[in-house]
């Protein structure tokens, strides 16, 4: 939201929806990033899985003699193994970055603002129905603090990860 700070005037620029998109984007990127974080980093210091000597940045690839190449995450071994993560992976990451950009016109997503997407399909629980604009707008503002601290939080992790600790690790 406008807070009024703005040192590098970038909102004096001419693309400056181009530049809110961007941040909105990478700022829910950020939150789920710091949910991946946080959640494994809980579940491996209380030992319910990995072991807290392990990180979330605790990935390798073995070389097993049966299984051939698997991919661990935090000492556990992934069930599927290398060659499926990205068939399965990769295919799902196009459509939805595809439905994002407009590359489909689907019925479904048509007359729909592509920011903030709102319906049954991005809606399911109803948060936003029966909301008033200014409401909605206060929820906006909301979530684009939230992206901004969550993409700070991720930076610190990955420092964190560079010095070989965790979230948990520094406390």
């Amino acid at each position: 939201g406008d807070i009024g700070w703005d040192p590098l005037a970038l909102g004096a620029q001419a693309d400056i929806q181009r530049y809110r998109a961007r941040e909105l984007i990478n700022g829910r990127w950020a939150m789920l990033a710091v949910i991946g974080v946080l959640v494994p980093e809980f579940l491996g210091h209380n030992n319910i899985f990995g072991s807290p000597d392990q990180h979330w940045w605790n990935t390798a690839i073995v070389n097993d003699p049966i299984d051939g190449f698997q991919l661990t995450y935090m000492g556990e071994t992934i069930p599927w193994g290398l060659f499926w993560l990205p068939i399965i992976h990769l295919p799902l990451f196009f459509v939805a970055e595809a439905l994002r950009v407009g590359a489909f016109e689907l019925e479904a997503f048509k007359d729909l603002d592509k920011l903030y997407p709102g319906g049954r399909l991005f809606d399911p629980l109803g948060l936003a129905d029966g909301q008033t604009e200014e409401d909605l707008a206060i929820l906006k503002t909301i979530e684009i603090q939230h992206a901004r601290l969550a993409m700070v939080a991720t930076f610190v992790f990955i420092l964190e990860g560079l010095a070989g600790k965790g979230p948990y690790d520094i406390f």
